[in-house]
């Protein structure tokens, strides 16, 4: 079982003392030996393996445990093939409620939710919350986290759906946890506010998410008894099916391009008597010219409050996470959210907060003031994220100078840097110079140049189009027998192809332009493609492997013991016959 747990490494140490034990052993394999691969299988995401024991499980005993059922629907969950993985769950509900009229149970629900939103199933995973309260299963907090865990599949409108699942989990009394947050800013970060229409309707029932009068009712009918007590026609079940039905009607709804600016406002006259914020008036401000004090919190209860602010907001600007987090009041009004829901803010909830904040100078030092102030834990994963945040998405002069503040930062909690710090720095070295520079320092360290840094280097020199840079880096690649991937052989190749339709363009227009390339970029450019086809001829690519390559188990020891068994029978006949001879 220990082996199992470790990993991808561990979990194909398991299976191979597996095998030897059916085949060496003729041990006949228990139910906790299946139990335990099958949960290995699934955390890995080895889906057709952890079928695959199922199976052969089936031939020893009657019937799945209920742990069993809940690793397979993970196993589909977690499948790097979501086709796959949807076809494999599909067959597996199936089959128990067929076979075994399987009834299942609150985790196993909300594990079945988590891999239909995963998947892409969203209308699915809401027709099991239906299913779930035609079963006396209650919705729990982790309900609501599952998903969560699916609106950030749909990256077109996942984060308007999010906030809708949100305020439903706080109107139904159940409280929102570190985990809430932390997938409620992976929306933020990865998925956006969707359709016209989907942000209106979703504006529009804010208000009546939070009601006093709702949620006052809500809490004296819990106080008298056991929620298992209520029927179907007890009042808030039907809410937590609309969640379900909302959540379908948000998918199906057909994407708007050009989404225009939104004015959700509520009547001018309560908006005059309730609301102590200056009214902008009627011109919608760009989000960068909002001062803090007047950004909207969606995740504030003062709706009246929010729609005088909200109107300013133009939601055809909301394409980068920064500005989607904006809406959520920005870095500090969601922290004062999690505060406010005793969720103490962690080092992971920095972490996704990190790709949501513009890369400015002053946004990247009040990020670490927050962090230091809260008392989050600063180890190297932390500065190695910061780091490459400022190298790559970075909006100063000199991405290396801020990076370099932070690794001091680093030296006053007591952290040295390592070769994942130098990797993250690789993505600020604009110019040949600074890369030698950090390729000395590394190798001066004590450590070996990684590929990862490599690949980096070629990143930036790449997308800063530096030919001269590029020439530099092929001759180091090919010094040092750099094994590229396929994927950074086809960005090199797309960059030689668009440069030469640049310069195509540029000769045959003939007229002088910041786009245009200077005589010796051109000069360089026709270096850099000489350099990149004697590489490619001569370096042999880096294979990417199947993702379950890593756990295949050689089964040639089955054979070998069954073509020892067949040479040992085969001897004892020819001992027998000689016997009898005699």
């Amino acid at each position: 079982p220990k082996y199992a747990r470790q990993g991808p490494t561990g979990l194909r140490k398991a299976l191979e003392l597996f095998q030897e034990m059916k085949s060496k052993d003729r041990l006949e394999p228990t139910l906790s030996n299946f139990s335990t691969l099958i949960y290995g299988c699934a955390k890995a995401g080895y889906t057709k393996r952890a079928f695959d024991l199922y199976d052969e499980s089936l031939r020893y005993f009657k019937k799945p445990t209920k742990s069993v059922v809940t690793c397979l629907i993970n196993a589909c969950a977690e499948s790097p093939f979501p086709e796959y993985g949807l076809e494999r769950l599909k067959w597996l509900l199936t089959h128990i409620k067929v076979e075994y009229n399987w009834q299942l149970n609150e985790i196993q629900y909300n594990s079945a939710i988590k891999a239909y939103g995963k998947l892409g199933q969203l209308e699915e995973a809401s027709r099991l919350i239906q299913e779930m309260l035609d079963n006396d299963v209650m919705p729990t907090g982790d309900t609501f986290n599952m998903l969560l865990i699916g609106c950030a599949s749909n990256r077109d409108s996942g984060c308007a759906i999010a906030l809708r699942v949100f305020k439903r989990l706080k109107m139904y009394n159940l409280e929102p946890t570190v985990v809430t947050y932390r997938l409620l800013l992976r929306c933020i970060r990865d998925c956006g506010m969707g359709s016209t229409e989907l942000l209106e309707q979703t504006l529009k029932e804010l208000p009546a998410m939070t009601s006093f009068d709702q949620r006052l009712k809500y809490k004296t009918k819990q106080k008298k008894g056991s929620m298992k007590r209520y029927s179907s026609n007890f009042e808030w079940v039907p809410l937590v099916s609309e969640m379900g039905q909302s959540i379908k009607t948000a998918i199906s709804e057909p994407q708007v391009d050009g989404v225009k600016a939104i004015q959700v406002v509520a009547d001018k006259k309560d908006i005059a008597d309730h609301s102590n914020v200056k009214n902008p008036g009627n011109e919608l401000l760009p989000i960068s010219d909002m001062d803090h004090q007047t950004l909207p919190n969606l995740l504030s209860n003062d709706h009246l409050d929010l729609m005088t602010r909200i109107k300013s907001i133009q939601f055809d600007k909301l394409v980068y996470p920064y500005q989607r987090l904006i809406l959520f009041g920005g870095t500090q009004g969601f922290l004062g959210a999690m505060i406010r829901d005793k969720c103490k803010p962690d080092a992971k909830t920095f972490s996704l907060l990190l790709p949501c904040q513009r890369g400015t100078r002053e946004n990247y030092l009040e990020y670490h003031k927050l962090a230091v102030a809260m008392n989050v834990e600063r180890d190297l994963v932390y500065y190695d994220q910061l780091i490459k945040s400022i190298c790559d998405h970075g909006l100063v002069d000199d991405r290396l100078d801020l990076a370099l503040h932070f690794v001091e930062q680093m030296h006053l909690d007591n952290l040295r840097p390592n070769i994942s710090t130098f990797e993250a720095l690789a993505g600020s070295c604009e110019t040949w110079v600074k890369a030698r520079r950090l390729l000395d320092d590394v190798e001066k360290c004590g450590y070996v140049i990684s590929s990862a840094m490599v690949a980096r280097l070629l990143w930036r020199a790449s997308k800063s189009m530096n030919f001269c840079y590029l020439n530099n880096l092929i001759d180091y690649c090919s010094k040092i027998r750099f094994k590229p991937l396929k994927h950074q052989v086809e960005n090199l190749e797309n960059l030689r192809l668009k440069v030469n339709d640049l310069i195509l363009k540029q000769e045959k227009n003939g007229c002088e332009g910041k786009s245009n390339l200077s005589e010796k970029s051109i000069k360089d450019f026709d270096r850099f493609q000489i350099k990149l086809n004697s590489w490619l001829k001569s370096v042999v690519l880096e294979k990417e492997s199947h993702p379950w390559e890593q756990f295949k188990v050689d089964t040639s020891s089955k054979r070998d013991g069954f073509r020892a068994y067949k040479e040992y029978f085969r001897t004892m006949e020819q001992l027998k016959l000689k016997g009898q001879n005699c």
